[in-house]
């Protein structure tokens, strides 16, 4: 009985450990109308773009995903649908970063890129699979509301370009549940000893 407790212990906990979702959304960055100020001109309703235009270096989108850091939480994982529009871009142009921020400033918990140096080429929704991994253990990010932050930069300023988000979704591993299994099972363990 106490091998068979163990096994369904393990196999509970390893595929709980996998991240429970706290963020699903289109990201939509809608600006109702009011638009992005950009040196070649005032973008209108931007939709689900992020822009990097002219002499401008790019543009940044960040959400709040609503999730509270808690002391419990090793990794937040994070993976989003990528489109190329107007010119083909890098993968490395395109960078998501989890953060919070305490009242100073975005703080950010780890970065990470849209494949590399892999080349976005075409316009349609391709899904980047990317599995971005942040550690949750900074100093200061206990009780902080998790952010997400995209980076648009294309190497050539020349001309307008987009890179369109959606599907992102935002997961915490381990999730309180795994923690409360591990306990419990190690207090089962205890009181059959």
């Amino acid at each position: 009985m106490k091998k068979l407790v163990i096994v369904v212990l393990v196999c509970v906990v390893c595929s709980l450990s996998q991240g429970a979702p706290v963020y699903t959304t289109g990201f939509s960055l809608d600006d109702a109308g009011f638009g992005i100020p950009r040196s070649g001109g005032n973008f209108g309703n931007p939709g689900p773009y992020i822009y990097s235009q002219g002499t401008d270096t790019g543009e940044s989108a960040a959400a709040d995903t609503g999730y509270t850091i808690l002391a419990t939480d090793q990794a937040f994982q994070m993976t989003w649908d990528v489109k190329q529009m107007d010119q083909p871009f890098l993968g490395s142009e395109v960078t998501g970063t989890f953060g919070y921020d305490a009242g100073a400033g975005y703080v950010s918990l780890g970065s990470f890129d849209a494949t590399g140096a892999a080349q976005w080429g075409n316009a349609s929704w391709i899904s980047s699979d990317i599995l971005g991994q942040a550690v949750a253990s900074a100093a200061g990010a206990v009780g902080q509301t998790l952010l997400v932050q995209f980076d648009y930069t294309h190497v050539t300023t020349a001309t307008d370009h987009r890179a369109g988000l959606d599907n992102v979704a935002v997961s915490v591993v381990p999730e309180p549940m795994t923690m409360c299994l591990l306990g419990l099972g190690g207090l089962f363990l205890r009181r059959k000893k």
